[in-house]
């Protein structure tokens, strides 16, 4: 029987039978192509399809952020920050964050508002969550500002 992506296909549908995922046709587990197995382990060709599982999340991902600005350290277990620089989160506790450096390996608090998700909205520049209108028409209009300048906010009619 097989199905259309078989060498041989024919009309007669079975009940039950597996199907397709190419042609939607039943497969005749008697003509199914078997994958090739190493001890095992099925084999997989780079060439095929890839399936549509997702690949599995790092549960430490979560916890990546960078440094919008810099810090300088203040009290006994602070870590100092420099823009740009990665950290894996420890611990969140209220506003003070214990953090370990991805670039120096030490471990110290930082201020949480010192820092964004990495590979987000919130480490970019030009960037301004919380800023309310007026105060973004005040920015661009600041004398420093170029022709051109831009920031982006989040809308407060949609909040």
């Amino acid at each position: 029987m097989g199905c259309c992506c078989s060498f041989d296909y024919d009309d007669d549908w079975a009940i039950d039978a597996e199907i397709c995922e190419v042609c939607h046709y039943p497969i005749d587990p008697a003509t199914k192509p078997k994958r090739p197995s190493l001890n095992g382990y099925e084999l997989r060709t780079p060439l095929l399809a890839a399936e549509e599982i997702p690949p599995p999340g790092s549960p430490l991902q979560d916890k990546l952020v960078v440094a919008v600005y810099d810090y300088e350290t203040t009290h006994e277990g602070d870590l100092p920050l420099r823009t740009g620089e990665q950290l894996r989160i420890l611990e969140e506790t209220g506003e003070w964050w214990k953090a370990q450096s991805l670039t120096t390996g030490q471990v110290g608090n930082i201020p949480c508002n010192f820092v964004a998700k990495l590979n987000t909205l919130e480490q970019e520049p030009w960037f301004f969550k919380a800023l309310g209108r007026k105060d973004a028409e005040r920015r661009l209009l600041t004398a420093g500002n170029t022709h051109g300048a831009f920031l982006i906010r989040e809308s407060e009619s949609t909040k």
